[in-house]
């Protein structure tokens, strides 16, 4: 039997066409070195960059974060993402180190107070790490 009996092509009808071009450029992720003067430089909005830093999650996972995120006793945070199969919401727990529970602790303790409830720790609320 013969190619042509089982309808095998002979050339690739696509070998000419010009591939296009992909985006290599990497994402860059700064080193802890190239962090100290932007920190040093933030003012009220270093506690977001350095969760930003220490969590490496995206800025809205980020900004999305509730008090209830916060896992003291285990030192861990978790972060939603809806960055999985099927656009549902899932999350992954992250370990805490010591400076990141710093800014946490710090933002319980002296974060601002609202109107509408006795203080942003109640549960439910983002804490406030937004900037402003």
């Amino acid at each position: 039997m013969g190619q042509a009996e089982y309808n095998y092509l002979l050339i690739n009808p696509v070998a000419l066409v010009e591939k296009p071009g992909v985006d290599q450029r990497r994402k860059l992720i700064p080193t802890p070195q190239e962090m100290s003067p932007i920190l040093l430089a933030a003012g009220k909005d270093r506690p977001l960059l350095l969760v930003l830093f220490h969590t490496m999650g995206r800025i809205d996972e980020v900004l999305r974060l509730k008090w209830e995120n916060i896992n003291w006793e285990r030192h861990e945070i978790r972060l939603w993402t809806r960055k999985r199969r099927g656009d549902a919401w899932q999350f992954h727990w992250l370990p805490m180190n010591a400076e990141l529970e710093g800014v946490f602790r710090n933002l319980w303790q002296n974060g601002p107070r609202t109107n509408t409830s006795l203080s942003t720790r109640e549960p439910g609320t983002v804490i406030p790490i937004a900037l402003s």
